[in-house]
């Protein structure tokens, strides 16, 4: 998992509060990865969580240069995932 896992990843959370929610991988540190989905958890208040408790959904290169530069919004984070949840869902 950790392998695939990078940042600009969509995944979804498998435990804890957040279960089931959709999150973009902002920061990865050993066995931890620092989640934002742009409402609850901003960029400026990631959530930090290991790695074993995210499922991977899609691993994509399009927003790993955004969030390494700091030029990604909330605002963006926000349309990426309610995108992604409208494409999955049809």
């Amino acid at each position: 998992m950790k392998d695939k896992v990078i940042i600009g990843s969509i995944v979804m959370a498998i435990a804890g509060r957040e279960k089931q929610q959709l999150f973009i991988v902002t920061k990865m540190e050993n066995k931890l990865v620092c989640l934002v989905d742009g409402k609850k958890r901003k960029l400026e208040n990631a959530k930090r969580k290991n790695i074993s408790h995210i499922h991977l959904l899609k691993s994509d290169n399009t927003f790993k240069e955004k969030i390494k530069n700091n030029t990604i919004t909330n605002g963006e984070i926000i349309k990426i995932l309610k995108d992604y949840k409208i494409t999955k869902s049809v």
